[in-house]
């Protein structure tokens, strides 16, 4: 649910690539791939959902709904559709099955790939790459060494060249007035940053 992935995403961001990190590289990369679900904390005694979430009532009916949603939204109703052409199994393993195994593993991917695999323009405290081939198919969440460095702003892709739908998205739905309180780091931080981990990579080829 929302709820469960806000925690879990937020205590990645926290502990990121030490104890505490659900999904930490460190353990490996199947670990941070996919093996990390099996091995989910639950609440403990006295701990709480993010309070912030928490005080939305569409985020609770969908905590609350999940499961009977997915299996609604994601199995019965593409099986449902495609029966009034005379194919039910097909909708249900083609549009059902099979679409949310590869939309699953596309997700698990910023775990995995964008933490082992591509650039860090941005900083070197974490193991979070910009990966643009990731990106591709991640709707933007590719450029991860940007999302991790600066974690409150809203972009993922913030140069020309970057595909990044989901900031798009998202500051449409700000004009509409569905969204608000977008952040945007400050473009002299960016370029400082950019800078710096240039002046670094120049020294270390010097060497």
């Amino acid at each position: 649910s929302v709820l469960q992935w806000a925690r879990d995403h937020r205590r990645h961001h926290r502990y990121v690539d030490r104890d505490g990190d659900p999904y930490s590289i460190t353990g490996g990369f199947w670990h941070a791939h996919f093996l990390w679900m099996f091995h989910k904390r639950a609440l403990e005694p006295g701990e709480r959902w993010p309070v912030d979430l928490w005080r939305d009532p569409l985020v609770r009916w969908q905590h609350r709904f999940y499961r009977p949603s997915v299996a609604v939204l994601g199995f019965a109703l593409p099986a449902g559709l495609a029966w009034t052409w005379g194919d039910p199994w097909g909708g249900f393993l083609v549009a059902g099955v099979l679409r949310m195994v590869i939309n699953h593993h596309l997700t698990f991917s910023i775990n995995s790939i964008c933490h082992r695999f591509g650039s860090r323009p941005y900083s070197v405290r974490h193991t979070a790459r910009d990966n643009a081939v990731t990106a591709l198919f991640t709707y933007g969440e590719g450029y991860h060494n940007f999302h991790h460095e600066f974690a409150s702003d809203y972009r993922n892709g913030v140069r020309a060249h970057q595909f990044d739908p989901s900031k798009w998205l998202i500051f449409i739905l700000a004009l509409l007035g569905l969204a608000s309180g977008l952040r945007r780091t400050p473009a002299a931080r960016i370029a400082a940053c950019r800078a710096a981990m240039r002046a670094r990579r120049l020294a270390a080829a010097a060497c």
